[in-house]
């Protein structure tokens, strides 16, 4: 009995990548329109991904006025950009009016003011005017994000009122699930769902009567952070946003925020290795000079460590084993204290560290050092003992790696803490600290405790 074949979507895309790479080379004009004309715009973003520079530029050229703007939505800001310039500015003011406003605004928002300006101009003026209101707040706050597209309805009215207006009204959200409730000055002062609102209320019940509470609310200068912190504590489907009097003005729904979320975690990730930002898709240069940033502070970090190296060097010349074992601490420590900054800002950006619980968390991690020291340095004095036959030696590197690893978890918890509290990101700053420290601190311990347990 034969058995289907199962495809999985990314061999299945790489199959269509080959496919337009092999239509581009053979100018198959109309293979290339036939395959974009089905695919999501996601997927055609994913293809345009792996092509490189004049491979795209040819397929814009061959997809012409059929090109579907939304693809610009999920490409990369630097494969974007260069795209942008090659349309003609009537033509993506045209695409602008027809985008979703919040995909409008990530465009627009990444272009120089005078070509963001230009673009305003030609977009359809019922569409420019919500454009301008997001573009007029903060990138990362809750004002750039939300979406003017909601409906709320005053507390007084009744169950039949909101029906007959529901099936009048001309401009009712698409998605529509959720109706708002405001009171006199338009402060939201309830939610209620289409659902219920369409089949499990009476006719002349009142708004105010059949309303559920709205668990929270958030001001238009809300950072993003906080918008993500909040729909997680809530478990949050949607959230409105008021402006600096109490007034309903957007709405933020978590298929709005979810991108977000995903550069938050893809962010965090990068920062602890010390990149700014991704950089996948960036030139030659750019790409350099995001990343020099740490690597230059890692060589001053080196640096340090050196000189600290060369005050001991004597004792190296004494006993030269020292020298093939000296990395061992500093390494297995470093990554001891990577795995607590990782864990210690994961719990910061979530709000699970405060000022009730530092100690404890601080405890928690001496006795996990003290603990994962005593059997890694058990461990790794059995394998030199075997190679040496050095009890001594074994003794130093025993005791040399749960001092540091001892130390690597308290820096790992203290570091981010204090970064923290100067309002410098542990994300970015502390990975760097962390090595730095548990380097010098791992060779001091290392040679300290050599000195006086070999005599020399």
């Amino acid at each position: 009995m034969s058995h289907p074949i199962r495809v999985t979507l990314q061999e299945l895309l790489h199959q269509r990548i080959v496919q337009v790479i092999l239509a581009l080379e053979k100018n198959s004009t109309s293979d290339i329109k036939n395959t974009f004309s089905y695919l999501h715009a996601s997927e055609s973003a994913m293809i345009i991904h792996f092509l490189n520079i004049s491979q795209r530029s040819k397929l814009l050229e061959i997809l012409g006025k059929e090109f579907d703007f939304e693809i610009l939505t999920y490409l990369d800001e630097n494969i974007r950009d260069s795209l942008l310039s090659q349309f003609a500015e009537q033509n993506l003011g045209e695409a602008l009016s027809e985008l979703d406003p919040e995909d409008a605004v990530e465009i627009l928002a990444e272009l120089q003011p005078a070509q963001r300006y230009t673009l305003l101009r030609l977009v359809k003026p019922e569409v420019r005017v919500f454009l301008e209101g997001n573009l007029a707040y903060p990138e990362e706050s809750a004002g750039r994000l939300m979406s003017y597209d909601f409906v709320a309805l005053p507390k007084n009215w009744t169950v039949g009122h909101v029906r007959l207006f529901l099936s009048q009204a001309q401009h009712v959200p698409k998605d529509l699930s959720t109706l708002f409730i405001v009171d006199e000055d338009v402060t939201p002062v309830g939610k209620i769902y289409l659902s219920e609102l369409l089949y499990s209320c009476n006719k002349q019940d009142k708004l105010h009567d059949v309303m559920d509470d709205i668990p929270q609310t958030v001001r238009v200068d809300t950072e993003i952070s906080d918008l993500v912190f909040i729909f997680k504590q809530y478990s949050l489907s949607n959230v409105p946003v008021l402006d600096h009097i109490g007034k309903m003005v957007g709405m933020i729904s978590v298929e709005n925020l979810i991108d977000n979320i995903y550069e938050e975690a893809e962010e965090s990730l990068l920062h602890l290795v010390g990149v700014e930002e991704s950089d996948f898709h960036s030139g030659l240069y750019e790409t350099s000079k995001l990343r020099l940033q740490w690597l230059m502070f890692t060589v001053v970090t080196s640096c340090v460590t050196s000189l600290i190296l060369q005050n001991f060097e004597v004792i190296i010349a004494k006993k030269a084993l020292l020298a093939a074992l000296m990395p061992i601490v500093p390494a297995i420590s470093g990554n001891a204290g990577i795995q607590v900054v990782t864990v210690t800002v994961c719990a910061l950006s979530r709000n699970e560290i405060g000022p009730l619980n530092r100690l404890r968390v601080i405890q928690k991690e001496c006795l996990v050092g003290l603990l994962n020291g005593y059997i890694i340095g058990s461990f790794v004095a059995a394998v030199v003992f075997f190679w040496t036959y050095e009890v001594k030696i074994c003794l130093v590197l025993f005791i040399s790696l749960l001092l540091n690893m001892l130390w690597a978890c308290i820096a790992g918890v203290a570091v981010p803490l204090i970064l923290e509290y100067f309002e410098i990101d542990p994300a970015t700053s502390a990975g760097p600290f962390l090595t730095m420290s548990t380097d010098v601190m791992g060779y001091i311990i290392f040679f300290v405790s050599a000195i006086y347990l070999l005599n020399l």
